[in-house]
């Protein structure tokens, strides 16, 4: 298995590095390393010499946030070349924008028995007195589009919306005919039209839901809002990891995302990454592109006792094992939910006398619910009352994520951060791995960080526990 042979120590470690570049129209593969590697007839490419020309870079980091919700970070780096005329023809292709493969083994091996480490995009090729230098392309770069792009005719962005979404206010695409817009893909119902909070009978309005628009046969009066459910595919798209598969097709959704009722309402300019943000970190996720550009989102648990892979003392760096700092307890954690996406100062009368509650839930940005631990409150004198905004709809499901939250954070957590040799190249952000020298907080962490750096055969762990 390749984690086993990652794990020795006494292998000198062959880089393979694949650079694709257009010439005429046609794709064509430069072929460097890091030793010396010929490729064997059954391989592709076949009979390929691999040149010894690659002397730097191949370092690239992944984190989670140290709140351990929403984005993760990359940093891809480059791959530096000896500045040969082998090397300094990249100058003149065209490189950027296509493939660069990377893999990892032994020069008696075939090619297909290398274990491929990443595949990345080039950003561009620069040159130096001594290097020819290939630079990465980060992956995320590809989520700041713009979430909105369909417009009026004058202009304006047209919004979406997707699960159910409390008091949205639409957009007035027809001013004569009194036609508002509140989605731009088919949706699945409105439930309440209203004025200043007051709802209308459904005589008063017809709805497309093919064109997601509502028009008025009576006069709009003061602030018009609507309840929506919002986009619908085959089905109504109302969890997490619905709407990010629908946003994202080629997404991986790991099997724990919650699968709890969401509310979005977008009417306003937002990229791709602050989406993906606002919906990981309302459901307690996170989301990372691995190695090779594939989208993940997955649920920060905390440690579960089910371990995926084992850091050994042997392959530590002696003396780099270290506490990288900690976090304290919490001792509460408030959740907002039911998020209003048109709080109003105008509330009509009729609400007051019929539904005082209503009335101040339509004056209100969202509801809050918190979950309290008295005794972390009175052993630690430092823990933390933590509070965040969800798009959460139900009472419930917050309830049940606030206490979610605060389990994991019942006592105070420790990051460390190790150097390993090849072996940490075996596991992943996220994964839950078992340690033979026991943490503070037990014999197994979470991976929270990874620095490669390829030619050096060595990876920078952090991890939490």
């Amino acid at each position: 298995m390749i984690n086993d042979w990652l794990s020795l120590t006494s292998v000198f470690r062959c880089v393979l590095v694949e650079i694709d570049y257009k010439e005429a129209g046609v794709i064509k593969t430069a072929c460097f390393a890091r030793g010396n590697f010929r490729s064997a007839g059954t391989d592709t490419p076949a009979y390929t010499p691999y040149r010894d020309f690659v002397v730097g870079g191949l370092q690239f980091a992944q984190s989670i946030d140290a709140v351990l919700f929403g984005q993760s970070q990359v940093n891809l780096g480059d791959v530096e070349l000896m500045a040969l005329p082998e090397t300094e023809v990249l100058l003149t292709r065209a490189v950027a924008g296509h493939q660069i493969r990377l893999y990892i083994g032994e020069e008696s091996w075939t090619k297909a028995e290398f274990y491929q480490l990443a595949t990345v995009v080039s950003q561009s090729v620069e040159a130096s007195s001594n290097t020819i230098r290939v630079t990465f392309r980060d992956f995320s770069e590809d989520l700041n589009s713009p979430v909105l792009s369909e417009k009026t005719d004058d202009g304006v962005l047209l919004p979406r919306c997707f699960g159910r979404a409390f008091n949205l206010k639409p957009l007035l695409i027809d001013a004569f005919t009194h036609t508002y817009q509140f989605n731009t893909e088919p949706s699945q119902a409105v439930t309440a039209a209203k004025f200043n909070g007051d709802v209308l009978s459904t005589n008063d309005y017809s709805v497309d839901l093919a064109n997601s628009t509502i028009t008025f046969s009576v006069m709009p009066i003061g602030e018009v809002t609507l309840d929506v459910d919002g986009t619908k595919t085959a089905s109504w798209l109302q969890t997490a990891g619905e709407i990010i598969t629908h946003l994202f097709p080629t997404a991986i959704i790991d099997a724990g995302v919650s699968n709890a009722l969401l509310g979005l309402y977008i009417s306003d300019e937002k990229n791709q990454s602050e989406l993906l943000d606002e919906i990981t970190t309302s459901i307690g996720a996170f989301w990372r592109f691995d190695a090779f550009g594939v989208l993940h989102v997955k649920s920060f648990v905390g440690l579960t006792g089910t371990t995926v892979g084992k850091l050994t003392d042997d392959h530590n760096e002696e003396n780099t094992r270290e506490i990288a700092f900690t976090l304290p307890p919490a001792k509460s954690v408030t959740l907002g939910y039911a998020r209003n996406f048109t709080p109003l100062k105008n509330v009509a009368g009729n609400v007051y006398t019929t539904d005082a509650a209503m009335a101040e839930r339509l004056q209100q940005d969202e509801s809050t619910t918190s979950v309290n631990d008295s005794v972390i409150d009175t052993a630690y004198n430092n823990a933390a009352s933590v509070n965040a905004s969800t798009l959460l709809v139900n009472k419930v499901d917050a309830e049940a994520e606030a206490t979610r939250r605060l389990a994991i954070s019942n006592k105070p957590r420790v990051l460390y951060e190790t150097k390993q040799l090849a072996a940490g190249f075996g596991v992943e952000l996220g994964d839950e791995v078992a340690l033979t020298t026991l943490g503070l907080n037990g014999a197994a962490a979470i991976i929270t960080r990874k620095d490669h750096d390829m030619l050096n055969d060595a990876v920078t762990l952090e991890f939490w526990q």
